[in-house]
């Protein structure tokens, strides 16, 4: 095939092709290059063959670099989507490993707080059940509750009253048990009540002892016994004379009316006394302050005993006491005055007569032992109940 018929003619081109720009350039220089003769018509076909085989060549050359530049694009576009391709397969599996991880520790977390609420909902049965057991032991309502501390009130107010004859600590604790049996508001405690009230009307009417007021006049007695004087050994005397008789008074002629006179001034005179004990002599001066601190130390133990409550060693010390001071002091209205009031204290009883009031305990104890006993009845009905239902249930599922 020649040239000829490889390029193809104008009249096959298409109509609406343009002129490239090669095309105008070349039409250019052929322009500006001066014309030559038309050679003849051999050299016009070889001439348009030649640019007919360059123009295949640089449209072949320009199709093989479109190519392989599109080749190229094709293949680096390819690169990046498989690196793409890679890196998104990469991150989706370390993804899938975070997940996977996350899932396990999820699953062991869930797993290990499954065992710890399991612990802890044994742990919360185990003390359920022995808060439960607690309450049937000390009583499951505030009502018995209650009962429980107003028994200790009484059986505190009669230790009180028993053991320390504390008739004020006593008659308190008797008024608290009856201000707890108020706000429980039941009429099955109305005789207990009743009882309280007894018993504390009966310890208000027990003479109250004023301990500190009776020691503090000891104390006093004490000291002005202090600055009394001994009394001195006393001379004896001479006889008393007796007084003539008037004879204006008595005739001499009756005698015997005489004698009767004379016999009556001698019995003034002359008295004789029957001493079944030894004669104590009296203290010597100096042996005066012996005898006061001995009286002081009666008093102070009077006071001791006061404090403890003993009544007979109270009154045989101010006893002792009061007999000293007859005894080896000057009678007078000071001795006299002391005397009188040692005899008033010695009069006081520390240890009055003391009411019973265990009678609201022993009544309370009562109604709290029925109601136990009622309580068992019950419970003892329902466990019986619950039983016999078990039994029918076994003997219906046993039927074919």
């Amino acid at each position: 095939m020649d040239k000829s018929d490889q390029q193809p003619s104008k009249a096959e081109q298409p109509k609406d092709s343009k002129p490239t720009k090669d095309d105008s350039v070349k039409s250019k220089q052929a322009a500006a290059k001066p014309k030559k003769p038309k050679p003849a018509k051999s050299d016009k076909s070889d001439t348009s063959s030649r640019f007919a085989g360059y123009a295949f060549a640089v449209s072949s050359l320009a199709i093989v670099v479109s190519l392989a530049v599109a080749g190229a694009g094709i293949w680096f576009w390819q690169t990046a989507q498989q690196e793409a391709s890679q890196q998104r397969d990469a991150q989706r599996t370390l993804a899938q490993q975070q997940i996977d991880s996350a899932r396990s520790e999820l699953t062991q977390m869930q797993l290990q707080t499954r065992a710890a609420l399991s612990a802890a909902e044994k742990n919360r049965s185990q003390l359920q059940a022995r808060i439960e057991k607690l309450q049937d032991e000390l009583g499951r309502d505030r009502h018995a509750w209650a009962l429980a501390e107003v028994r200790y009130t009484l059986r505190l107010a009669n230790t009180r009253l028993q053991l320390f004859a504390d008739v004020d600590s006593a008659q308190q604790a008797l008024v608290a048990a009856d201000r707890q049996l108020l706000e429980l508001n039941d009429p099955a405690l109305h005789k207990v009540r009743a009882r309280l009230s007894q018993e504390i009307s009966s310890l208000k009417s027990v003479p109250r002892i004023d301990v500190e007021g009776i020691s503090l006049k000891l104390v006093a007695l004490s000291e002005r016994i202090r600055e009394l004087v001994v009394k001195p050994p006393q001379p004896l005397t001479k006889a008393t004379e007796i007084t003539e008789l008037d004879a204006s008074d008595t005739p001499l002629s009756d005698w015997r009316t005489h004698a009767d006179a004379v016999w009556s001034k001698l019995q003034k005179v002359i008295v004789i006394r029957n001493i079944d004990e030894p004669v104590k002599p009296l203290l010597a001066p100096e042996k005066a302050e012996n005898l006061r601190l001995n009286i002081g130390l009666q008093i102070e133990q009077a006071r001791l005993a006061l404090l403890q409550g003993n009544t007979r060693l109270y009154q045989k010390n101010l006893q002792q006491a009061d007999t000293w001071l007859g005894q080896y002091f000057n009678v007078g209205d000071e001795v006299a005055a002391l005397q009188k009031q040692l005899q008033q204290l010695a009069t006081i009883n520390l240890r009055p007569a003391l009411p019973n009031i265990s009678t609201s305990l022993a009544e309370l104890q009562r109604l709290s032992q029925n109601k136990g006993n009622n309580k068992a009845k019950t419970n003892v009905s329902k466990r019986v109940a619950k039983e016999s239902k078990n039994i029918v249930k076994e003997k219906t599922s046993s039927k074919p």
